[in-house]
This record gives structure tokens, sequence and C-alpha cells, in this order.
């Protein structure tokens, strides 16, 4: 198995928005925090996992018959 670099900046940024996911499922609802925190959060979480997963079928695609090497 090869080992791969991991990209700290995008592991600290998916942690820290899993930690508003949670935050705001165990908020009160009627808190302007839990309005705000709803109005981004999740957006954001799926844009940058389907940014990840674009680059990495990007960077799977075979050229010349043969794929990237990492």
């Amino acid at each position: 198995m090869v080992d791969k670099e991991r990209i700290i900046w995008l592991d600290y940024t998916k942690g820290l928005l899993i930690i508003f996911v949670v935050l705001g499922h165990v908020m009160p609802e009627d808190d302007i925090v839990h309005s705000w925190l709803y109005s981004w959060h999740m957006p954001a979480f799926f844009i940058l996992n389907g940014i990840l997963l674009s680059y990495t079928q990007y960077a799977k695609k075979p050229v010349g018959g043969q794929y990237f090497k990492e």
C-alpha cells in the first residue's frame, strides 16, 4: 500500500465542519446562532467534499493507458 501525503488544512477544515454539523443538531432551534450556523455549515461541508470527490476522480483517469503515479 502506498502512503499518500495528507493535506492538513483540508483535514482541519473537514473536522471543523463536522463539529459545526454536530453543534447545529444539538443547539436549541430558537437561538440566533442556530439559524446562522444552519445557513452555511451543511452547504460548505457538501461543497468541500464534492470538490474533493471530483478531484480524486479526475486524478484517477488513465492518461495514455496508464494511471497517474502518486
